[in-house]
């Protein structure tokens, strides 16, 4: 198959008519059914069944689509990298962020760097671990700042420090309000947890089963941020990154580190094939200096 065949194909199955694929190309409908006619002929089998004015895939058709959404999602992929490699200015950084690093040291470390260098432009996203990595590959970021991440083939890694988890909790859960705990003291809590499918969550499993504290939380989260508020508004603990226990403190919640530290390391993720530019260099080492700052407390 072509690549117009591909996208002809991909777009009558996904609308359901050709009048529909033909919108969502911006081209006319006897332009479609030339091309799908076409594939059909190369193919040697029908895609789909003609019935009153609907069409129905075949058993054949239904099989094929699956192998082409694979090639046209990569086909996505490939303009976007290309839209992105024409946008690429000199003078302009492009970060997708792990949310808890946005809260704080992110603003202030853009904040310092643009005092110094007004004229740069940043671009700043803030996404779940496998979103900020496919960001990279697919050149829509530059940077991407990240909790704990795992080695992958294709990405360097800027070591930026370690930072430590943290116990969100309703205040008078932990009378006077104790700047550390002991993991032990959690037990038998009600807990909200985050799930374990990003890196952070999978770290902090591993470190809750070597300490051999088993949690039995009532409620699991998608994001930090959000095991906050459930605390906030349920009761109960979570444990998540420093950074975003420090932000989401009030009248209502408090936090306190562990006991010995439970530490994860902070990283800045880079595509090795496109080297940092001097100005992506520059910002990380300003971002490396406020990241001290921060944890050092």
């Amino acid at each position: 198959m072509r690549l117009r065949h591909i996208e002809v194909f991909h777009a009558v199955y996904s609308n359901g008519s050709i009048s529909a694929a033909a919108r969502m190309l911006n081209v006319s409908q006897p332009a479609v059914s030339k091309v799908l006619r076409h594939a059909e002929q190369q193919l040697g089998f029908t895609l789909f069944d003609r019935s009153k004015g609907k069409l129905i895939p075949t058993n054949e058709g239904i099989t094929l689509f699956t192998e082409v959404s694979r090639v046209y999602l990569q086909i996505g992929s490939l303009r976007r990298i290309a839209r992105n490699i024409k946008s690429n200015r000199s003078g302009q950084i492009r970060i997708a962020a792990i949310t808890g690093l946005a809260f704080d040291v992110l603003p202030r470390a853009i904040a310092k760097y643009q005092r110094d260098l007004p004229n740069v432009a940043f671009e700043v996203q803030t996404q779940h671990y496998r979103k900020l990595e496919s960001s990279l590959f697919e050149m829509e970021n530059d940077i991407g700042l990240a909790f704990q991440p795992p080695s992958h083939q294709g990405l360097g890694a800027y070591d930026l420090g370690n930072a430590e988890f943290a116990c969100v909790y309703k205040k008078g859960v932990f009378p006077g309000e104790p700047k550390r705990i002991k993991i032990a003291q959690i037990k038998g809590m009600e807990v909200i947890a985050m799930n374990g499918r990003g890196p952070l969550g999978s770290l902090l499993m591993d470190k809750m089963q070597n300490r051999e504290i088993i949690l039995h939380p009532r409620l699991v989260a998608d994001t930090c941020f959000m095991a906050t508020k459930f605390v906030k508004h349920i009761g109960g603990v979570t444990i998540v990154d420093e950074f975003t226990a420090k932000a989401q403190i009030d009248e209502d919640l408090a936090y306190a580190k562990f006991d010995p530290p439970m530490k994860f390391s902070v990283k800045a993720l880079y595509l090795e094939s496109r080297p940092l530019s001097s100005l992506c260099e520059d910002f990380l080492d300003g971002f490396k200096e406020e990241f001290k700052a921060i944890t050092k407390f």
